[in-house]
């Protein structure tokens, strides 16, 4: 999902809501900081400015907040000052400079979008609201702030609140991957799977470059409405477009045992094996699936990979080979399982 842009840099927060509180040198001032006076000789938001850079963020929090004493450049000494506490994990002295900078500068876009992502972090979701919101009212194109009220309004359960932010988010950033997401999951959650796919489908086939997830969500309705190979084609699309996710051929192996097609499915697994040999799980997986296609002896190489690997699925399935060969009169296989058994 789309994070707000910081001033210059940015601070990471939570991987979750968004990167905050950017470099110090942020000029892009409210108008009430427009008609404010140039600084003195002794400018202690450059001095700020400058050990920001390299990294002294408390030294620089020394001269903001000078700055904001003297009352020079106020706004912008108390927003930065913020930014520094952000950089110490001092939270709850970021979130009251921000206030202290929106007191002076009450349109202050980048201190709302800040502090709202605050609040949003520390639970105060009515706050993160109203400050989402305003910085919506400041900025028709801020994406972001209409996408985390969206987010809000859908965790609360007030779906066709959350549709309509989810829409508005839309219209200032027709790309934005968290609407198109949350937007999937409101459609969902109403039980229309017919729109849901539609907009997805539209989705991916208006982006270069479509992310794994949209296509996965994609596969997962297609196969839902019957369109398995469709399905299988949106999976195989997904493993392309993020190698290491596993998720694809998981969601290939399961849609093709679904349509009884044990044998294919089992092959999906062994292909994502094939940088991934250490997963003892999945070759126990594999193994099952052999064995639901009528093949025990790959169903006996695949369990005794597992095995190999420590996986208690693959003792599992070799004792189930082994007790099934011996059940239908096999000798010789049930004892090249047995013997399976004690190798590893």
């Amino acid at each position: 999902m789309k994070k707000v842009k910081a001033p210059i840099r940015y601070a990471a927060l939570s991987a979750a809501v968004l990167t905050l509180a950017g470099c110090a040198l942020f000029r892009d001032y409210s108008r009430s900081e427009n008609r404010e006076t140039a600084a003195p000789a002794e400018n202690f938001i450059a001095k700020g400015d400058s050990v920001y850079e390299h990294g002294a963020f408390a030294e620089a929090a020394l001269h903001y907040r000078e700055s904001a004493r003297r009352g020079e450049q106020g706004p912008v000494a108390w927003f930065n000052f913020a930014n520094a506490m952000v950089r110490l994990d001092r939270t709850p002295d970021a979130m009251e400079a921000y206030r202290r900078a929106l007191a002076a500068a009450p349109g202050f876009l980048k201190a709302h979008q800040n502090l709202a992502a605050l609040c949003q972090i520390q639970g105060d979701l009515a706050a993160a609201a109203r400050h989402y919101m305003a910085a919506a009212r400041i900025d028709s194109s801020d994406a972001n702030s209409r996408f985390r009220l969206g987010e809000m309004a859908q965790k609360a359960g007030d779906y066709a609140e959350a549709q309509a932010w989810y829409e508005k988010t839309l219209k200032a950033d027709s790309l934005d991957e968290g609407a198109h997401s949350g937007l999937s999951q409101v459609y969902l959650i109403a039980g229309d799977t017919t729109r849901a796919l539609a907009f997805l489908e539209r989705y991916n086939s208006r982006t270069s470059a479509p992310k794994a997830w949209a296509l996965m969500l994609q596969g997962d309705l297609r196969v839902r409405r019957g369109l398995v190979d469709q399905g299988l084609q949106s999976f195989q699309d997904a493993a392309v477009a993020d190698p290491a996710d596993m998720r694809p051929f998981l969601r290939m192996a399961r849609a093709l045992r679904g349509a009884d097609r044990s044998l294919e499915a089992a092959l999906v697994i062994e292909q994502a094996l094939d940088s991934r040999s250490s997963r003892g799980e999945l070759w126990a997986a594999a193994g099952n699936l052999r064995f639901e296609a009528g093949d025990p002896i790959g169903a006996r190489e695949a369990f005794a990979r597992a095995f190999k690997l420590g996986s208690p699925e693959g003792l599992q399935g070799l004792e189930m080979l082994a007790d099934w060969h011996e059940k239908r009169g096999e000798r010789e296989p049930a004892l090249a399982t047995r013997h399976a058994l004690e190798l590893r």
